[in-house]
């Protein structure tokens, strides 16, 4: 329960762009108050009003060949940067090999979800050796706040793989987090998100695809919440 609120709280508050701490001070008041917590969270987003946002939102997926960032690799990387009015602003995919010791030992891993071959990779840097790749990647989150469905994953291979990221701070919004609890999805899983806000789930799995699938349906979650808000205002 108190990993859920931690990870909740941490994504309301980029999505509200309020410090983080300043956002949990602001909660814990309102519950010792007698206020239920998921009213208070939920009376937060309510209030919000996305048009006044003032960072873009960068959408990252990354493919790995496995599940361990102290052993496995990044293989992709997709990055879609959305403005408040959902306007692309920048997209960025590139596929890494793996090292050799990797891919002798591991392979790709995951082939069967992701579609990524060892013949795709063929010719390919490893994403901790391309500093040019590096550069770019922080260049484009450079102001933003950061979106992952299950943040966890990303964040843990780029503190391992991304010098600088930690550094960094950057708000993230986990659209796991959104649709476990403030969305009617069937599930969590961001096939479940996408579909419950009109997204067809489709060619899933790859980087620059799911970010894109990700921020297409955490828009359109936005869109029918803005509009539930103010049909009930308006009916009052």
């Amino acid at each position: 329960r108190l990993s859920t609120i931690v990870e909740t709280i941490r994504t309301l508050s980029a999505y509200v762009e309020e410090d983080p701490d300043s956002f949990r001070d602001r909660v814990r008041s309102s519950v010792n108050d007698g206020e239920d917590l998921d009213a208070v969270l939920r009376s937060v987003v309510d209030e919000y009003d996305p048009s006044t946002r003032k960072r873009n939102i960068a959408f990252l997926d990354l493919e790995t060949n496995g599940s361990n960032p102290n052993r496995d690799e990044i293989i992709e990387v997709g990055i879609t940067i959305r403005n408040a009015r959902n306007e692309v602003v920048a997209e960025y995919q590139e596929l890494f090999s793996p090292t050799p010791d990797s891919l002798r030992t591991r392979g790709v891993d995951f082939q069967e979800v992701h579609g990524i071959s060892e013949e795709m990779l063929e010719g390919k840097t490893t994403f901790r050796d391309d500093k040019e790749a590096q550069a770019r990647i922080l260049s484009l989150l450079q102001g933003c706040s950061m979106s992952a469905h299950n943040q966890g994953f990303e964040e843990r291979h780029l503190n391992m793989d991304l010098p600088g990221f930690h550094e960094m701070k950057i708000p993230v919004i986990d659209t796991m987090v959104v649709a476990r609890h403030l969305d009617d999805s069937k599930g969590a899983s961001l096939q479940a998100f996408s579909e419950n806000n009109g997204i067809a789930y489709e060619e899933a799995h790859r980087g620059l695809k799911d970010s894109q699938m990700s921020a297409d349906a955490f828009f359109n979650w936005q869109d029918r919440l803005v509009a539930k808000n103010k049909s009930m205002a308006d009916s009052q």
